[in-house]
């Protein structure tokens, strides 16, 4: 169950950890150069109701979409539900070993 999707999952959840450090969260990134943001560490992330918001209805929809097989077009075609997870969940914990700038 490795994959793609799996490894975009990962990038998903690290790019939270940057999008709600900026004051604002999403809503005030008009910004392109990223190079100054810091990353938010776990601890600090859950302090951010729009993040913790964010994380929930990822993860509760993966897990509805995955377990009930909805969306697959009723073919015998399987989501890769565990990859999302386990790529999001390795990506939101392990984005800090990743960072260069050791923010």
């Amino acid at each position: 169950m490795i994959g793609a999707s799996g490894a975009i999952s990962g990038q998903m959840a690290a790019a939270i950890r940057l999008m709600f450090s900026s004051p604002g969260g999403l809503s005030n990134m008009q910004q392109t150069d990223f190079s100054g943001i810091r990353v938010l560490s776990l601890f600090q992330l859950v302090q951010v109701p729009g993040a913790v918001m964010f994380i929930g209805v990822w993860l509760i929809l993966n897990l509805v979409f995955g377990l009930s097989g909805f969306g697959t077009g009723g073919g015998i075609a399987r989501i890769a539900w565990e990859a999302h997870l386990g790529g999001f969940l390795g990506g939101l914990l392990l984005f800090g070993l990743f960072d260069r700038r050791g923010n």
